[in-house]
């Protein structure tokens, strides 16, 4: 795909830029999600879902993500992983989102 997009930069150096920006994106979001909260809100709905960082059978070689990620079993199966939480007003008005790591 060189011929379509001349600058593509390497996997690698993809990588340096996307964990660079990384914080900025993320305090950027919790920006925008605490300008929607409202302060009248009495009820708020949490809601997870399990965010596989790999296939179970490459858990002992995965590197990127070992200090943080844990196996752990949802209703459909074992994962090996994150949980994105989302916490939601009555409004349907997104409030949070949480990444939860269990730490043993």
């Amino acid at each position: 795909m060189s011929d379509e997009v001349p600058n593509m930069p390497s996997y690698e150096n993809f990588m340096k830029a996307t964990n660079k920006s990384t914080v900025f994106v993320l305090a950027f979001t919790q920006f925008l999600l605490k300008m929607n909260r409202s302060p009248a809100s009495k009820i708020h709905y949490m809601n997870s879902t399990p965010v596989s960082v790999c296939l179970s059978h490459r858990i002992h070689s995965h590197k990127v993500a070992e200090e943080f990620a844990r196996r752990s079993k949802s209703t459909k199966s074992w994962w090996y992983g994150f949980k994105l939480s989302g916490v939601c007003d009555e409004n349907d008005d997104f409030e949070n989102i949480i990444i939860i790591h269990d730490k043993p």
